[in-house]
């Protein structure tokens, strides 16, 4: 019994000795992301995160970096590459970086193979991107995720017909609608009144009548055309039971046999993200919010907050984000943080998050379209990267429509607080979201 503790005693040392060593990131093993640089010609990579390139992630939409989205272009010379450490981490983000610029010059028409290390990879890169955007190519990988997941159940329906003839309707909010103009442009996100056969397609798909009855409709015979005719690998996919799946982690999931994991996951967002829903109101929540910081000069953060009247939640977040910088009482400070995510919930995610709901809306439509961060672990909240609620289709109808696309919450204010506070207020909030009470949940978000 002695020599089975002092074994377990030494594999323990063993074991923490080799994190230590090779830890990185918060001690995950190794590290499968590297930044990959273009000067003069010359292919330079060295260990980096995406996720902590605040800028990029201010500027791009492009979900995780993974072995299913291994490249992440910032622009001409510079891009993050994913590379796997059990094998050759340098020589496989660099092979990733290579396979990733071969298709992008194919999918142009032409061009030499890409980028060995150095002399003429870097002008062939930014060649092969030039010329497909030139040619109006689109490559689905360099998308960002908030078209892809739309695409996806896209190429469902144009795989199981044969039939590119059908339209894509959507009715989206204003940030989402410049990511379709700036994929997609003129004229196809141009804003319509939908024609009555029109409405009476998407009544037949979803059962129910639109109440606004305007807004996009993209043929999906013109964005075919983008991908000359070619289903990207990306979009293909895999029938399970009356759902469609992926190995990069898209799914197509049919509601009625995924009930429970599709309340699952929106009893986690309204467990910690409509603490502020569609019945509070927010100037008196923002009036209550001010009496507690009397002697506050509330017209630095705006003129409706000084008089008292219109007030505006960015206005609110601004204050609340310097009153953040400013403490370090771990108490005050959760506080603070609850105020900023009850309120950047509120604002930013709004109504999708089903607030008020119950099961009434989570289950409407016929599909929902996800994205997994990990398609071995299926489809729970934490493995989530962002939902589109309802996808309504029938493959003899030509139309799809899709309702209410929401990237994860946790990640969304994680990477809000990546990128507006420091680094080491930012591990403080991260600390204070993960301590556990005995007897009650503290997570804020």
């Amino acid at each position: 019994m002695k020599n089975l503790y002092k074994y377990l005693f030494f594999l323990v040392l063993g074991i923490t000795i080799y994190i230590l060593l090779n830890g990185k990131n918060k001690f995950s093993v190794g590290i499968p992301e590297y930044l990959l640089t273009i000067e003069d010609d010359s292919i330079n990579i060295v260990p980096s995160y995406y996720s902590d390139d605040q800028e990029s992630w201010a500027m791009n939409d492009h979900g995780s970096l993974s072995s299913s989205n291994p490249v992440i272009k910032v622009d001409e010379k510079k891009y993050y590459v994913y590379g796997d450490d059990s094998v050759d981490g340098k020589n496989d983000a660099l092979s990733n970086y290579e396979t990733y610029i071969e298709s992008r010059q194919s999918m142009a028409g032409g061009g030499a193979a890409a980028a060995a290390a150095a002399g003429g990879g870097a002008a062939a890169a930014a060649g092969g991107a030039a010329a497909a955007a030139a040619a109006g190519v689109l490559i689905p990988g360099s998308l960002p995720l908030s078209i892809q997941i739309h695409e996806f159940a896209l190429f469902v329906h144009y795989q199981l017909t044969k039939d590119p003839n059908f339209t894509f309707y959507v009715q989206p909010r204003p940030h989402m609608r410049l990511i379709l103009n700036k994929i997609y442009g003129e004229p196809l996100t141009r804003h319509h009144r939908y024609e009555p056969g029109e409405l009476e397609n998407i009544r037949k798909i979803s059962g129910n009548e639109l109440y606004n009855k305007d807004g996009l409709k993209i043929p999906f015979e013109e964005i075919f055309k983008r991908y000359k005719g070619i289903v990207p690998e990306l979009y293909q996919f895999k029938i399970v039971d009356n759902s469609y799946k992926n190995k990069y982690g898209f799914q197509l999931l049919y509601k009625r046999e995924n009930t429970d994991n599709i309340l699952a996951f929106y009893d986690i967002v309204r467990k910690y993200f409509c603490k502020l829903d569609r019945h509070h109101k927010i100037d008196d929540y923002i009036r209550t919010l001010k009496t507690k910081y009397p002697g506050q000069n509330w017209g630095d953060y705006g003129k409706q907050l000084a008089l008292d009247d219109n007030l505006n939640i960015p206005d609110v977040l601004n204050f609340l984000k310097d009153k953040i910088d400013e403490v370090n009482d771990k108490k005050a400070l959760r506080i603070l943080v609850q105020q900023y995510v009850d309120l950047f919930s509120k604002e930013i995610i709004n109504d999708v998050r089903h607030c008020g709901t119950g099961s009434e809306l989570d289950l409407d439509g016929t599909y929902m379209i996800v994205k997994l961060k990990d398609p071995e672990l299926g489809f729970v909240y934490y493995n989530t990267e962002m939902v589109v609620s309802i996808c309504n289709f029938e493959l003899d109808i030509p139309a799809q429509y899709h309702i209410d696309i929401m990237r994860n919450p946790s990640d969304l204010i994680d990477h809000k607080f990546r990128k507006i506070f420091t680094r080491e207020k930012y591990d403080a909030i991260i600390g204070l979201n993960a301590e556990r009470g005995m007897f009650t949940d503290k997570r804020m978000f």
